[in-house]
Formats: structure tokens, C-alpha cells, sequence
């Protein structure tokens, strides 16, 4: 029971974080002006609103079952309620989003990570024989990537929905690291539970290795300067430490 709520609170709370991320975005397009600012509203509404609960509308209709927000509409006002207030704080308060944005990356991946448990779970819950036989004809393999797949769409389906409509690439193709910690994230999750972890340990598990994945790729991010344009600042810094030099 305790587990359910913690899980259910970093649900909720991954609702809130990307539902301020979306209305980011839509406040980085507004126009100039408040009166452009309000007319804008909508906008901000609907990304927060697919940002939030986009991926995880895909995954149940793709399992056939009720969409979960339809089912627990705290979600949506959830969604709605955070999108607005963000909206409105932005007209007065937040002058920079990319500034507030960078402080929501650590919220953002465990927001993620919470989503891939939540996607992997219920797939794994939902039987398959709602697909009329074509995932059984695919083989093992992918079957038991379904329910991983299903945890990384809940986190990524939405913010991919999201970029599609703002005619941009989408955040889960350029930064490929994100659905990849996902994919090994639910893999995880769904080896823990098979290997009859308790459920608990499985979630702990399967956030902190999400974030931890991406921490490790954002710590040490790949250097793509040339060598020769290494080798000439090698050559400025030594130049100016000889000109710099006392005489003997």
C-alpha cells in the first residue's frame, strides 16, 4: 500500500514537471505583448496537456484499455491546473524559461523514469491477446520488449506529439539518450519483477538507473572539437606563457 502511494505521488508529480515543460515551450513561441501573451493561452494549454499525458493516452490505446486520465481525471486537471499557473507566472515573474527550464532537468528524469515504471507495469498487467495475434507472430524477443516499449512511449509519446505540432524535430530523436535510459529502464523493471524482486526494490532500481544513465551522459558529454583546432590553442596558451615569462 505504501509503495502504491509513493509510486502514485511521483506519478503525479511527473504530471506536474512535464506539464511545466510543455507550457515552457509555448512560452518561448509567444508573440510580443500581453494581449498576444493571453491569446496564446490555448497553446500553452495543449502542450502542457499532451506534454503530460500524451504518452501514456498512446499507450492505452494501443492496449485496447480506458484512457487513464478519462478513468482519473485528476490527471487532466492536474495537467491543466499547472499549465495555467505557469502560463500566468510567466507574464510576471519568470523572465527567462530557458533559465527555469535548466533547473527542471533532475524533476524531468525522474519524471521520466516514474513514467517508464508506470508504462512498463501496466503492459505488463494487460494481456496481449487484445493485439489479434500479430505480436505473437513477431516472435519472443519482441514480446518481451513490449512492455518496456509501452514504459519508454508513456515517457517520450507525448513530448514527440508535442514537437511534431510545433513542426521541430522531435526531443526524443535528438537527444536519442532519453528513450534509450528508458528502454534499459523498463528492461530492468520487468527483469526485476520476473526474477520476483519485490516491487518496491524493482522501482528504486529502475529510477536511480535512469538517472543515473543520464547523469553520466550529461556529466561527461562527447568532445567533437578537431585535433588541429586543439593542437593550435595548445600552441596560443604556450606562446603566452613564454611571453609572459620573467626574463632570466
Amino acid at each position: 500500500m505504501i509503495q502504491f502511494r509513493v509510486l502514485y505521488s511521483l506519478d503525479l508529480l511527473g504530471t506536474v514537471t512535464f506539464a511545466i515543460s510543455g507550457t515552457l515551450l509555448a512560452i518561448e513561441q509567444q508573440r510580443k505583448g500581453y494581449l498576444a501573451s493571453f491569446l496564446d493561452f490555448p497553446r500553452a494549454l495543449l502542450y502542457a496537456g499532451l506534454t503530460a499525458l500524451g504518452g501514456g493516452t498512446l499507450r492505452d490505446l494501443l492496449l485496447s484499455r480506458p484512457i487513464f486520465w478519462v478513468r482519473s481525471p485528476t490527471y487532466l486537471s492536474i495537467a491543466l491546473c499547472t499549465g495555467s499557473l505557469t502560463f500566468l507566472l510567466s507574464l510576471t515573474v519568470l523572465n527567462s524559461p530557458r533559465y527555469f527550464q535548466n533547473h527542471l532537468w533532475l524533476p524531468d528524469v525522474i519524471s521520466l523514469a516514474t513514467f517508464t515504471v508506470v508504462g512498463t507495469q501496466v503492459a505488463m498487467q494487460q494481456t496481449f491477446v487484445l493485439t489479434h495475434g500479430i505480436l505473437q507472430s513477431a516472435g519472443l524477443p519482441l514480446l518481451w520488449l513490449c512492455s518496456p516499449l509501452m514504459g519508454v512511449l508513456t515517457g517520450v509519446g507525448g513530448g514527440f506529439i508535442r514537437d511534431l505540432l510545433r513542426r521541430r524535430k522531435p526531443f526524443a530523436i535528438a537527444h536519442s539518450q532519453y528513450p534509450l535510459a528508458s528502454l534499459a529502464g523498463g528492461s530492468l523493471y520487468q527483469l526485476a519483477r520476473q526474477l520476483q524482486m519485490p516491487n518496491a526494490f524493482a522501482i528504486a532500481l529502475t529510477i536511480l538507473s535512469v538517472v543515473f544513465m543520464l547523469s553520466a551522459k550529461r556529466s561527461f558529454p562527447s568532445s567533437k572539437r578537431k585535433p588541429i583546432e586543439d593542437g593550435l590553442k595548445s600552441q596560443v596558451l604556450l606562446n603566452s606563457h613564454f611571453d609572459n615569462s620573467p626574463p632570466n
